[in-house]
């Protein structure tokens, strides 16, 4: 009896292809519930708020839906924050030290305004 072979490349192949589908699936159905929420509150919803949330909506279907990409959401905390600005900060003192190095000048008044704000 003849097994089939594993074939990665006509796996990836039809998961392409899944995902053009979802994805052309998720646009016009997307379009047309936008197009009907833009003609049926017509007096309603003047800042097109529905609409907007429905192209929103939209694309997240058709990320979920297509197994070819994955996205996360991670919680960012005060301390994590507090962490990112301070090597922002450290960050930028860096780069105006070397281009003071190496223009071997001295930092003009709005850089070193800068650097300041930054360092506060």
């Amino acid at each position: 009896m003849n097994t089939p072979e594993f074939d990665v490349r006509n796996i990836k192949t039809r998961l392409s292809v899944w995902a053009w589908m979802m994805f052309a699936f998720a646009a016009n159905l997307g379009f047309i519930l936008q197009v009907l929420t833009i003609i049926l509150p017509m007096g309603f919803d003047r800042n097109r708020m529905l609409s907007g949330r429905i192209f929103s909506l939209a694309t997240v279907v058709s990320a979920k839906l297509n197994p070819l990409w994955q996205f996360s959401v991670f919680e960012m905390t005060i301390e994590d924050l507090s962490v990112l600005k301070d090597r922002t900060r450290q960050a930028v003192s860096v780069i105006l030290e070397r281009i003071q190095t190496e223009l071997n000048t001295p930092l003009r008044i709005e850089t070193a305004a800068l650097c300041m704000q930054l360092k506060q």
